[in-house]
């Protein structure tokens, strides 16, 4: 992470959490500055990713294995199914499990960069130091054949490797791009995804539009998400992020000092009161549009977890 990050993270004395800056993993993998000036910011991200987890385990002698994780993922329940049912493979890879309306979009990786697991054995060090070399040879985030970012690489882990798995359970990395047709279900307090349970979903795309409305992201994937979906997956999360949100945005932190100079930028380049009406208005007619087509979504106070039920269900 840069410096910024870096600084307000270690101000909320996380426990458990060891954190690492940019400088340090480049002092680490000097290779990884001699490209960085080659590439942008997101491909420099995806470049790192190989270099990062193979540090972690250099830094962490006692760790026999290091799982990367995006940040927008979130655990439904615990991932320790996920590691029993591994048994003595070296390597745990996700496929997308794109619709076949939607196989088009393999160009970029039959498997998900977004969750992956390494050991530390011969053949997960082996796949994981290959992955490192391909992503500072190349990392582009514009697809070619054979290659995109560091995720198309994937496709190539079971047969250059062995001891690799493929996640064969529907409920890890569920995503926007496999969650269509799927039936989403409670059952004694416990979310499945038709009958499995739900480990975790891929928040992919999704972002804030304003306080308490998100995209969710997931245009490019399906037309609209099934009321389930949104009610029992979408909505606890949206939840979820208001309350860290409120938490992390108290009047003291770092953040907030940070988003009201943002707040104080805004206001002093904006145009007179007529313009900032108007686009304020069709700001709001935009938000309407979105939220009718499903395309949006408001996030609802007091879900406290995914089998909520709302006021009329009780």
């Amino acid at each position: 992470m840069d410096e910024s990050a870096y600084d307000f993270l270690a101000s909320l004395s996380l426990q458990n959490v060891r954190l690492i800056t940019l400088d340090e993993l480049e002092k680490y993998d000097s290779q990884l500055k001699e490209v960085k000036s080659e590439r942008s910011l997101l491909e420099y991200y995806f470049t790192c990713k190989p270099s990062l987890s193979l540090y972690v385990l250099e830094k962490s002698s006692s760790a026999d294995q290091v799982t990367y994780v995006d940040a927008d993922v979130f655990f439904f329940s615990s991932p320790e199914i996920i590691y029993e049912k591994m048994g003595g493979k070296s390597v745990a890879i996700t496929p997308h499990r794109f619709e076949n309306s939607k196989k088009h979009l393999e160009l970029y990786g039959k498997f998900n960069a977004g969750w992956l697991l390494f050991k530390r054995d011969t053949q997960g060090l082996s796949c994981l130091h290959w992955w490192r070399e391909r992503c500072l040879e190349w990392c582009s985030d514009q697809p070619e054949p054979d290659r995109f970012a560091d995720q198309k690489y994937i496709d190539s882990f079971s047969s250059l490797f062995e001891g690799v798995w493929i996640v064969d359970s529907l409920g890890v990395n569920l995503a926007p791009w496999n969650i269509a047709g799927k039936s989403i279900s409670c059952r004694r307090n416990k979310l499945y995804v038709d009958d499995e349970r739900v480990v975790f979903y891929h928040f992919h795309s999704l972002r804030s539009v304003t306080d308490r409305v998100f995209n969710l992201g997931c245009k490019d994937y399906t037309s609209r998400l099934d009321n389930e979906v949104r009610h029992y997956i979408y909505q606890p999360y949206l939840a979820r992020l208001l309350r860290q949100r409120k938490d992390l945005f108290l009047a003291d932190s770092p953040l907030a000092r940070y988003g009201q100079k943002i707040n104080t930028d805004e206001a002093n380049s904006r145009g007179n009161l007529v313009d900032r009406y108007i686009k304020k208005i069709s700001f709001m007619i935009t938000i309407g549009k979105k939220l009718k087509k499903g395309e949006y979504m408001v996030a609802r106070q007091g879900v406290n977890s995914a089998c909520w039920k709302s006021k009329a269900e009780r």
